[in-house]
């Protein structure tokens, strides 16, 4: 372990955020239970497997614990595929129960609308070469969408309860703000603001610039490397 200041993973911190919503949201939580119980049940038995394979070609998806972009996939598939489902369950050979009530069909539809918007926030921070401060981009512009969108029932964030425990600018996760603060700065060409404190806290950082960085002066995008 290490005591340097450290940015705690991005992505991380949103996903943490989303399993919260999930846990306290009771209606999203037992819609997105109810989904995957369908699914298992075509996955792990053979002949609703090939009952479901006659009427379509999409296969069932399950959610899983390992990351929660598994739920935005596990609710549009059953969108796409809740006609077939319900149509393979009153096969004599199947053995699915589906939930086939139009309110629940539209549940599903929201809650992965809902869902889906936040992945596209979670699929852009995967993306490689993005700086600390696009990153921080990415969350405010999410938490001011949640702010302004979750009482409007047109909007796809309609009912969303995103909190921002994890991902603020000052989130309860243990990680230095000074040193996040720092990161950002350099990384937008802006040394000269850093404060006494944010240049204390980036110390361990290397800026590596060669020679031609060096003839260019400090506004060039300087390389940055953890020693």
């Amino acid at each position: 372990m290490t005591n340097k200041p450290h940015v705690s993973s991005t992505s991380h911190r949103l996903n943490l955020e989303v399993r919260d919503i999930v846990q306290s949201h009771a209606e999203l939580k037992n819609t997105i239970q109810a989904v995957h119980n369908t699914m298992k049940a075509v996955k792990t038995r053979l002949k609703s497997t090939a009952v479901l394979r006659n009427l379509t070609e999409l296969v069932s998806v399950l959610d899983n614990d390992t990351g929660w972009s598994s739920k935005v996939g596990l609710l549009k598939r059953f969108t796409e595929i809740r006609e077939q489902l319900i149509q393979a369950s009153e096969h004599e050979d199947a053995d699915i129960f589906v939930n086939s009530t139009p309110s629940f069909a539209r549940k599903a539809t929201r809650f992965y609308e809902m869902l889906s918007e936040i992945d596209v926030v979670t699929r852009a921070m995967q993306t490689k070469g993005r700086t600390l401060v696009e990153y921080r981009e990415d969350l405010d512009v999410l938490i001011e969408a949640v702010d302004s969108d979750n009482k409007n029932s047109a909007s796809r964030l309609y009912g969303c309860k995103l909190g921002t425990e994890y991902i603020s600018r000052n989130s309860r996760i243990k990680h230095s703000t000074l040193f996040e603060a720092g990161v950002a700065k350099i990384q937008s060409n802006r040394k000269h603001d850093l404060s006494e404190d944010e240049l204390a806290a980036v110390q361990h950082v290397r800026v590596d610039s060669n020679e031609e960085t060096r003839e260019k002066g400090p506004n060039t995008n300087d390389r940055m490397a953890l020693r």
